[in-house]
């Protein structure tokens, strides 16, 4: 495993895809001030774990990064057939914004995705389309989406086109949300947005809530 306790350890994985089975470990709290971060990205049938181990990145500005070139800023971005496993982190004070696509966690993602134990926290996430608190667009090519026990606070979400979410913002494949919160945060959209969890897109697939 990697264990990561600086910008410049967490700067070194930024736009990159990872070996299969790569584990990276948060061994301290990061200040990214000053820093623009491109995702991380779990290939092809490949798999990535990310274990904040209860650290917090923050002022981190996530930007577009050049996988699969689908416009999307997250700190994380996953493939087709990938698994992306991201826990016990907090992000706060960050921003994210796509060409197209954004969220603070993934902005885009395929595959198998857990998330668990993760806090956003007074963060902007914007973009043009499909931008969530959490995840922005949860692909159709995704097998399985879980996210568990994670909030979203103090944050705020804009699309300039359409489909905002406070924590998705477009579910094309199924995707589970378990014991999650939202507390004063906004989502913000011309169309397709009421404000909610997700956009209100009735194309989107099934999202359950437990």
């Amino acid at each position: 495993a990697y264990e990561i306790s600086s910008k410049a350890g967490l700067n070194y994985f930024s736009n990159t895809t990872v070996a299969d089975g790569t584990v990276i470990k948060l061994a301290a709290d990061i200040d990214m001030e000053g820093a623009e971060f491109k995702a991380i990205a779990a290939g092809y049938s490949k798999s990535l774990t990310f274990d904040g181990q209860n650290h917090t990145i923050k002022n981190v500005k996530i930007v577009t990064c050049s996988h699969n070139t689908v416009g999307s800023a997250g700190l994380f971005f996953c493939y087709p057939g990938g698994t992306l496993n991201v826990s016990n982190l907090v992000v706060e004070k960050a921003t994210s914004e796509g060409a197209t696509y954004a969220g603070v966690i993934t902005g885009y993602t395929q595959g198998y995705a857990t998330l668990t134990n993760i806090t956003v926290k007074d963060c902007n996430v914007s973009g043009v389309k499909k931008i969530g608190g959490l995840v922005g667009f949860i692909e159709a090519s995704t097998t399985n989406f879980l996210a568990e026990n994670c909030n979203v606070i103090n944050t705020t979400v804009n699309a300039t086109e359409k489909q905002a979410g406070t924590i998705i913002g477009y579910n094309a494949k199924p995707a589970t949300l378990k014991n999650c919160t939202v507390v004063n945060s906004t989502a913000t959209a011309p169309a397709y947005c009421d404000g909610g969890v997700r956009c209100t897109d009735p194309a989107q697939a099934e999202l359950t809530i437990e």
